[in-house]
């Protein structure tokens, strides 16, 4: 699979996980995670207040899924390898902010989120997702492309040398991971 093909993967995949972000409820969006401090609360309940997103559009998937595949190509263009981030503090970050911007979303997203892509010789495609307040990667996707399939994780991720191992035990009944074939790209 080339290098084009799996970026494809990635950037559908990345797109559809954004497009679910963006459809959490208001207080799922605004929770950081952290329970120490009586004022998390109240910092959850203002962001509910004051969270005035809008749903995504229906094309809003195809619309990120474009722009990531234009940004994660010149990325790899550039360096042979994708290290791409997308996050969320109580903000969007740059690349985040620079996606809605370009793709006309109105959504606000969930505080504390934070996606990583990526992709090199050695690494097939991988996204890793978490939210909340320090959180660990909650799901992680990867490219298996001998089975054409996504190997997804919950909180740890396979190195891609033993993914297709992986793949061959969950299909055998190992409920360790979860095996998805590839959705077809959105053009």
């Amino acid at each position: 699979m080339n290098p084009a093909a799996r970026i494809t993967l990635l950037a559908t995949r990345t797109a559809s996980i954004l497009v679910r972000w963006a459809n959490l409820p208001s207080l799922r969006k605004n929770d950081n995670g952290d329970r120490t401090s009586p004022h998390s609360a109240m910092a959850m309940m203002l962001g509910v207040l004051a969270d005035k997103g809008e749903a995504p559009p229906p094309d809003a998937e195809a619309r990120i899924a474009a722009h990531l595949v234009k940004a994660l190509t010149a990325k790899y263009n550039e360096r042979q390898h994708v290290y791409f981030s997308l996050d969320v503090d109580y903000g969007p970050g740059h690349e985040l902010a620079e996606l809605s911007t370009v793709c006309d979303l109105r959504v606000s997203w969930p505080i504390k989120s934070h996606m990583t892509i990526t992709l090199s010789e050695n690494e097939p495609g991988q996204i890793s997702e978490s939210q909340g307040y320090y959180a660990a990667p909650s799901v992680v996707s990867a490219i298996v492309p001998e089975r054409e399939v996504w190997l997804i994780t919950n909180r740890f991720t396979v190195e891609p040398l033993i993914r297709a191992i992986v793949v061959d035990a969950v299909r055998a009944g190992n409920t360790v991971a979860a095996v998805e074939t590839f959705a077809p790209a959105i053009e």
